[in-house]
C-alpha cells in the first residue's frame, strides 16, 4: 500500500486456492492495494471469485467490493467501459478512496473523480458506492461495516466515521441516499 513496492500481490493460483477454501457461507471480499487496477491481470482475480460464486448456493456467495483510487478515470468511454466490466464480473460495491490531500498530491485529478463518482452513481450497477473511504450506510441506514478506511485514509480519518462522502447505496428498503 505504497508507490514503489513491487511483488506485493498474491499469486492467481494462491488467490484461487484461498478463495476455494473459504466458508460455505455467505461473506464479503473487499479488494484493495495499493490500487488495484494496477494489477496486470485484475480481472483474473475477479473471474476467479465470479467462477467460485457460479457454484455456491445462491444463499452463500462471495460479495465482492473494490476499492480504488480512481485514477484509471481518465476519460468517459474508458470508465464506462471499466464500471461495466468489473460489474459484470460481480462487483457489488465500490469504495472510491483518494479525495484527500495525499492522493491529489500524488497525481489524482479532481476531474478523473468526479468522472467516476458521477459515472457510477448514474449506472445504477453497484448496491454501494462510497467516496473517500469512509464508512457507507445503505437506505436503511444501517452501517455496512465491510467499506472502511484503510491504510493512510484510516490513519487520517480513523475508523469510526460517519458519512465523509456522498453514498449511493441500494438494498431491501426502497429509499436510496444520495
Amino acid at each position: 500500500c505504497e508507490p514503489g513496492l513491487e511483488h506485493t500481490t498474491i499469486s492467481l493460483p494462491d488467490f484461487a486456492r484461498a478463495i476455494s477454501h473459504f466458508p460455505n457461507q455467505k461473506l464479503t471480499l473487499t479488494l484493495s492495494g495499493g490500487e488495484v487496477f494496477t494489477i496486470n491481470n485484475f480481472y483474473d482475480y475477479l473471474k476467479i471469485v465470479k467462477k467460485e460464486n457460479l457454484r455456491r448456493h445462491k444463499k452463500s456467495m462471495i460479495r465482492s467490493q473494490i476499492q480504488t483510487n480512481g485514477y484509471w478515470s481518465t476519460d468517459t468511454e474508458i470508465t464506462k467501459r471499466v464500471l461495466t466490466e468489473i460489474a459484470s464480473l460481480g462487483v457489488k460495491d465500490l469504495d472510491i478512496s483518494s479525495d484527500d490531500k495525499y492522493h491529489r498530491k500524488q497525481g489524482i485529478k479532481e476531474e478523473s473523480l468526479t468522472r467516476l463518482k458521477e459515472l457510477a452513481r448514474n449506472s445504477n450497477l453497484f448496491s454501494c458506492i462510497a467516496l473517500r473511504g469512509s464508512n457507507a450506510f445503505n437506505s436503511c441506514n444501517k452501517p455496512i461495516n465491510n467499506l472502511f478506511p484503510s491504510g493512510r485514509a484510516r490513519e487520517r480519518f480513523g475508523p469510526n466515521l460517519e458519512n465523509l462522502g456522498k453514498i449511493k447505496c441500494k438494498d431491501s428498503c426502497t429509499r436510496g441516499l444520495e
